[in-house]
């Protein structure tokens, strides 16, 4: 795994974490399917706040314009998610 990915991954939900009171985030790799997965909480606020609803929309693009060759996955907590390999949980 690439670690520029990972320490972008990081800082970019840390700064979202700073500005978006009562979210819950986790990080984590899933190396069965070359993942970065990212799960965001409350529902309340992945779809119902337009500040973080920008937020993620920048960090999809600015991912995928840095890491071309990489995949990342943001949704709500879900069971069919691997978060076995967790590297970051805010």
């Amino acid at each position: 795994m690439n670690k520029n990915v990972q320490d972008f991954v990081i800082e970019t939900i840390q700064s979202i974490a700073s500005k978006i009171p009562g979210i819950s985030i986790r990080y984590a790799y899933d190396i069965q399917t070359n993942f970065h997965i990212v799960e965001v909480s409350p529902e309340s606020i992945r779809r119902g706040s337009e500040e973080y609803m920008e937020m993620e929309y920048n960090l999809c693009n600015e991912f995928q314009e840095k890491f071309p060759e990489e995949d990342l996955l943001v949704s709500d907590p879900d069971k069919i998610n691997n978060m076995e390999n967790l590297i970051f949980e805010i």
